[in-house]
């Protein structure tokens, strides 16, 4: 498999599939006017180069969120996908050293935007 297949995999496994099987566990032992909160990212919504996996993940949580929406239509029960913006982490500033000019400008444009 190529590096971009792989880490498609992983990302899928963890953007979707891992909160798939733990909503699907949870949902029988929540009641009436208990919340699903999903966590997405503002490439849940749009999609930038060079993060191929990432914003497929994001947008898939999307559809998990809505599908789950629809699955609990009746019950009493929400969902919602919370989308925060550029965190500041140690992976975002390994990911942006010696762009960091750039990336406040990115930045910046992203969140004026959502």
């Amino acid at each position: 498999q190529t590096p971009d297949v792989v880490w498609l995999h992983l990302a899928l496994q963890l953007n979707v599939v891992a909160p798939s099987v733990l909503t699907a566990r949870l949902l029988r032992h929540m009641a009436a006017g208990s919340s699903v909160i999903f966590v997405g990212s503002t490439l849940s919504e749009k999609a930038v180069a060079g993060k191929f996996s990432y914003c497929t993940a994001k947008h898939a949580m999307v559809g998990l969120m809505r599908a789950t929406a629809q699955d609990l239509l009746r019950s009493g029960m929400h969902t919602m996908l919370v989308c925060p913006g550029i965190t500041d982490t140690p992976m975002v500033r390994e990911a942006i050293r010696g762009q960091e000019t750039a990336f406040e400008g990115f930045a910046s444009d992203l969140q004026g935007r959502m």
